[in-house]
């Protein structure tokens, strides 16, 4: 057998290592009881990953991206199927029409957001990138019913 003392650094070593097997342990504990997502759950999570157009896409400015357009038409046509599934009667006439003037609506006041977001010191953004990270906002968080 080892007659060593014990030191502060052994003992410091055995908490950090007590300590480690505690975490692991809550981790493994709480990926097991984690319920699986529900299909409405799991919907809604598939429905926020971005459209691979829209990877890599920075700014509303199309010329500098060559997937910049269909970023945009992807970004677009979700926010009119939110605002389709918001009208409360599909049937009823004008409910197109009006899902397109709540587009509008929505893509305007997202985009009229960023008009100083170049004028705001160190924490200044182009207004072309501001209004992309808006819209990739609005993508992910305007679900359609």
């Amino acid at each position: 057998m080892n007659n060593q003392p014990i030191t502060l650094k052994t003992i410091a070593l055995g908490i950090i290592g007590i300590f480690f097997i505690l975490v692991i342990v809550i981790v493994v504990i709480a990926l097991v009881t984690t319920p699986p997502l529900t299909p409405e759950e799991e919907r809604i999570e598939q429905m926020k990953e971005l459209p691979d157009s829209c990877y890599g896409v920075n700014s509303i400015d199309t010329e500098l991206y060559p997937t910049g357009e269909e970023c945009l038409k992807a970004i677009g046509h979700r926010i009119y199927e939110y605002c389709l599934s918001e009208e409360t009667k599909l049937a009823e006439k004008g409910a197109e029409a009006r899902a397109q003037i709540c587009q509008v609506s929505i893509v305007r006041k997202l985009i009229d957001q960023c008009k100083d977001s170049d004028d705001q010191g160190v924490f200044s953004v182009s207004p072309d990138v501001c209004a992309m990270e808006n819209l990739i906002y609005a993508y992910q968080n305007l679900i359609p019913k």
